[in-house]
């Protein structure tokens, strides 16, 4: 399962429209899983305005092994609150961080939010190969560019190239035009709209 949060529990006081954007970057993430063979459903929490304790229901309904949360740092308080209340009611779940704060800083992210593991730029790539790890319970010691929990330690992989000041050492980033098309389908289309374009 792949959650987008609610961003309308923060932006809150706005008399506008609220805007209902598609989670292009979920979509990319679960179009790579479905490649892979795996089954994703998206939790959109944003567009059917979900409380924290509605997008953990709706995430757990779903029967996942993995949950995977995209968060900005407006959301972050959010993203604990999910992921607290997910880890209580099923301790088992394996929770993976992604987006732009989390990149920015996996080690606080991770501490603070409870999670098992954080994907540290893009991640269609990473998450699969994560993916592939967890199935066969093995340690992701081979996942580029993640930061985990493992036996009660927070570990990190080696990262990808993405600045130019980063040693030519460290792998490129994946292709993205290798990359499939977003799993738009499995998506309410119809129902984004955007007001601010």
């Amino acid at each position: 399962v792949l959650v987008q949060l609610n961003d309308k529990l923060v932006y809150t006081g706005y008399k506008r429209n609220v805007t209902k954007r598609m989670p292009l970057g979920l979509a990319y993430l679960a179009s790579a899983a479905m490649a892979a063979g795996h089954d994703v459903v998206i939790v959109d929490g944003a567009l059917d305005d979900l409380d924290v304790g509605q997008i953990v229901d709706a995430t757990l309904k779903a029967g996942p092994h993995v949950v995977g949360i995209t968060c900005t740092t407006p959301l972050f308080p959010q993203l604990v609150r999910v992921v607290e209340e997910l880890k209580r009611r099923r301790s088992d779940l394996y929770c993976v961080l992604g987006g732009p704060h989390v990149s920015s800083l996996p080690d606080a992210s991770l501490n603070s939010s409870g999670a098992d593991c954080v994907c540290i730029g893009e991640g269609e790539r990473v998450f699969v190969d994560l993916l592939t790890c967890l199935a066969r319970n093995e340690e992701p010691v081979g996942v580029s560019s993640i930061c985990y929990r493992w036996e009660g330690a927070i570990k990190h992989t080696t990262p990808f190239r993405t600045k130019l000041w980063h040693s030519k050492a460290l792998p490129p980033p994946p292709d993205l035009d290798a990359l499939p098309f977003p799993a738009r389908q499995i998506l309410r289309t119809q129902e984004y709209v955007d007001y601010a374009r």
